[in-house]
């Protein structure tokens, strides 16, 4: 019996509790919040301890995955496969929670203590075993935290057991051959046709398989039933994206972020989706979005660099890689794309630095050697370049770009005794290596190896079949070879490919000339004519035509030629050639005589003039010309040959009547 006294006691004590409480509710309503359990908790101790009233439990103190938790009457506490949990206190209205018990009832109405840890797989391979109803939409309530008192149920904490596909694939595996499994899950999906459980465990069952395409196809089935199954969502985005379906992947993705807006792995995801297709802008802005909700995701930040790169957007490339820099100055990521930026934008210095880094944290790396090379090479370091890919070459021997870049590096140092040992490496590394193999040309073309050169330009020429260069090349090699036909077309393909090079005009106009096409030379060289002006080709073209008998042509081109040498004798004698041939000896007589004004002492000019005088019957004149040829060159066998002759003629003349 409780003395009355006591009774009045407690009475006044809650009569002031209750006065406290409105109080505060009126005055002071941010501090009502904390103190309402408290009051509940004293109402409910008097209730129990005076009224003899069944006692309440108001919350359980726990540990899940070594992270504290506190379980409200009213929760439900969510367990994984991969979770592990235990109580540790329960809070009720019995002082010093006497006589109060708190176990777990499982699927057969099982009691199990909860003084040491349980573990989530327990919890769900005994719900799999038994085949409980509920397994079917991956969400079981088989559990059930009790609190008694006295060994009667004053509160119950429901547990929620999710199981995933993963653990569907774990139940197969332990119940024997998969393929088999997979068979006998299939024909109970054709059974149960809307049971989504089940074709979530087949969908990551042919997944693992490697039937992926199917596996899809399952879950896809799935979302025709629950439309928002995120499971199913998130396994179908992994699934496309190893199928490189893209356009599903973003399809998807997107309905997920319906879900979750602005969920930040999803938003990689879709990122990811756009890069592959080309789509870089769309792919910068989902890792933008991405990087908003987590900016700590320093995979995301490498990969929006990389768009960056690929729009050509340097800077903004290279502030995301500093600032995983920042965060993890030891990123090999990081330090990576840096140099691989800073030797596209040509940030010589940078690339150095970040590739030396990379040397450091990396020394048996062959390719962090390669690449220094490259900064090197950009920065005109040439001894450091050489030594940088010859230590990628020590590390690794057989990789044919790294003896073709040490090969240029020699080159630029004039070593092409060891460049030509370099390209040799390449070439029996890569025979294929078409690059090595015009370097090697070059080589032995600037040495005069002709015939060796020759052979590689006509390898690279079978590779680049439309690379100009190489024919300029080739058609010079075989003309020193005098190979002139194939010079001719090595040079005719260098033009129809582009070649710019009025040389190569000159150069093939002298080829067809050996090969006896001489009007395709006189067009080759009317061509270079046109660019340069030389008196030496226009002789050509004066020459060509009158081989042709083109005398009209000859005549153009020798007006052009007395413009640039217009003091020189032999341009005026060919004029006078040139008319005397089309039959206008008058206009020869002329310009022979104009010729003699610039040079008196030349013998077959002389030679001409009397032919000339002799075709107009001036024969007095025609005798004075070969009497001064004879002079100068006694040896003239014109002269010699008509100047009896015309001496008869006028003997006869003047011994007529």
């Amino acid at each position: 019996m409780v003395p009355k006294k006591f009774v009045s006691t407690l009475a006044v004590l809650v009569i002031v509790l209750t006065t406290s409480i409105a109080m505060l509710k009126a005055f002071f309503p941010g501090a009502l919040a904390g103190m309402i359990n408290a009051g509940l908790r004293l109402k409910g101790t008097v209730s129990y301890m005076i009224m003899h009233h069944p006692p309440h439990w108001y919350f359980i103190d726990g540990e899940k995955n070594g992270v504290e938790f506190r379980l409200h009457n009213g929760e439900v506490l969510r367990i994984i496969y991969r979770d592990e949990f235990v109580i540790k206190d329960v809070s009720t209205d019995v002082p010093f929670d006497r006589d109060i018990s708190v176990d777990l009832e499982g699927v057969a109405g099982d009691r199990q203590p909860l003084d040491r840890p349980v573990r989530g797989m327990d919890l769900i391979d005994r719900v799999m075993n038994a085949n409980n109803p509920g397994v079917e939409t991956g969400v079981v309530w088989s559990y059930q935290i009790v609190v008694r008192h006295n060994n009667e149920t004053i509160g119950r904490a429901p547990i929620k057991l999710v199981i995933s596909p993963q653990d569907w694939l774990r139940y197969a595996r332990g119940t024997g051959d998969v393929n088999a499994r997979v068979a006998e899950i299939q024909r109970t999906v054709l059974a149960n046709p809307r049971d989504t459980a089940l074709r979530k465990m087949l969908a990551v069952l042919l997944s693992q398989t490697g039937r992926r395409a199917e596996a899809a196809s399952q879950f896809e089935a799935v979302l025709t039933v629950k439309p928002d199954d995120e499971t199913a969502l998130n396994e179908l985005v992994s699934l496309y994206l190893s199928l490189g379906d893209y356009e599903k992947v973003i399809k998807i993705a997107r309905h997920l972020l319906k879900i979750h807006p602005n969920e930040p792995a999803v938003l990689a995801e879709i990122g990811y989706a756009y890069g592959q297709t080309g789509a870089w802008n769309d792919a910068i802005a989902s890792y933008e979005m991405s990087l908003k909700s987590d900016s700590q995701n320093d995979a995301v930040r490498l990969r929006l660099g990389d768009a960056y790169e690929r729009k050509q957007r340097f800077q903004d490339a290279m502030r995301q890689y500093r600032c995983v820099l920042a965060d993890n100055p030891d990123s090999i990521g990081a330090l990576a794309a840096i140099g691989g930026v800073a030797l596209r934008s040509g940030l010589k210095q940078v690339a150095i630095e970040a590739y030396r880094k990379l040397a450091v944290a990396q020394p048996k790396n062959p390719a962090v050697y390669a690449n220094l090379g490259l900064a090197y090479g950009m920065a005109g370091s040439i001894k450091d370049e050489i030594a940088s890919y010859r230590k990628a070459i020590a590390l690794s021997e057989k990789d044919p770009v790294v003896y073709f870049n040490l090969g240029v590096a020699y080159e630029k140092a004039k070593m092409d005794k060891e460049a030509t040992l370099s390209y040799n490496k390449a070439l029996q590394l890569r025979p294929n290596d078409f690059e090595s193999a015009e370097r090697l040309a070059d080589i032995e073309f600037r040495a005069g190896h002709y015939e060796k050169a020759a052979a590689l330009f006509q390898k690279s020429a079978a590779a680049s079949p439309r690379k100009m260069s190489i024919y300029i090349k080739l058609g010079f090699a075989y003309g020193e070879l005098q190979h002139y036909k194939q010079s001719a077309e090595s040079y005719e393909k260098a033009l129809n490919y582009g070649a710019k090079d009025i040389q190569i005009r000159y150069n093939l106009a002298y080829a067809y000339e050996k090969i006896g096409r001489n009007r395709d030379a006189a067009a080759q060289y009317e061509k270079y004519a046109a660019v340069k002006p030389t008196a030496e080709v226009f002789n050509k073209i004066i020459d060509n035509a009158i081989q042709d008998k083109n005398y009209d042509r000859a005549l153009k081109y020798y007006a052009k030629l007395k413009k640039v040498q217009p003091y020189k004798a032999s341009v005026y004698a060919g004029i006078a050639y040139v008319y005397g041939m089309k039959g206008d000896n008058d206009r020869a007589i002329n310009y022979y005589q104009q010729s003699l004004r610039y040079d008196r002492e030349d013998a077959s000019v002389y030679e001409g003039l009397g032919a000339a005088y002799e075709k107009k019957a001036m024969y007095s004149d025609a005798l004075e010309a070969y009497r001064r040829a004879l002079e100068l060159d006694p040896g003239s066998s014109v002269a010699t040959r008509r100047y009896p002759q015309v001496k008869i003629i006028l003997l006869k003349q003047k011994s007529k009547p």
